[in-house]
């Protein structure tokens, strides 16, 4: 199975190693932990670092996710993508449009689009992207400013879409009850793993409460 039909097929789990939300914490060891603990996908965002940092640390975590079969997204940076050879790009509202990164990126990669609204997934649907991340679905720590979706809002994009959609956005473990009716469910979380005491199990239990959500 190609990354990308395992994306659309069986991806239910989404970790996003933001390096400003992980508190210093090692990037490479959460993800190996994640990774033993059932992550379908990973993500680098990484705002603050320098591109060559960025390139480093991203070559360092692809490495590792190669190994496991688990595909590595890089947030919005395409130059970064391009150059560790990623998996895929994740692009936001006002970042470089999907039309240009598939071009440059080739069919073969993946490519999510943020949304924050049932208008941008409408629009989404004519894009050449392969995922959307919609949200932020309840109030985060990552976006204070902005507004929360909803889980209303999530059913309604879920029956909409043709594409995969990953919730996001101030989801927790506590809150996955939350979600009683959106099927199929996808979860995005950053904190809920990367600040855990123990990233594998934490990722463990997150995979078995989606199945019964």
């Amino acid at each position: 199975m190609t990354l990308k039909k395992k994306l659309s097929s069986a991806s239910r789990l989404y970790l996003i190693l933001d390096k400003d939300a992980c508190a210093g914490n090692d990037l490479k060891k959460i993800l190996i932990q994640a990774i033993a603990g059932g992550i379908d996908i990973v993500q680098l965002r990484d705002k603050s670092s320098s591109t060559k940092d960025t390139i480093r640390l991203g070559a360092k975590l692809l490495e590792v996710c190669r190994k496991a079969g688990i595909p590595l997204i890089i947030n919005d940076r395409l130059d970064v993508a391009l150059a560790i050879d990623a998996d895929g790009l994740h692009v936001g509202q006002d970042d470089l449009p999907v039309r240009y990164a598939r071009k440059m990126l080739g069919r073969q990669k993946i490519i999510g689009i943020s949304c924050h609204s049932i208008k941008n997934v409408i629009a989404a649907q004519k894009e050449k992207c392969d995922y959307l991340g919609f949200g932020p679905v309840f109030k985060t720590l990552t976006k204070p400013w902005a507004h929360a979706t909803g889980v209303k809002a999530l059913r309604k994009a879920l029956r909409i879409s043709k594409k995969p959609i990953f919730a996001i956005g101030g989801i927790t473990e506590k809150k996955l009850s939350a979600f009683n009716g959106c099927k199929p469910l996808r979860i995005a979380v950053i904190r809920e793993i990367c600040l855990a005491r123990n990233p594998k199990e934490t990722t463990k239990r997150l995979k078995e409460k989606i199945k019964h959500v």
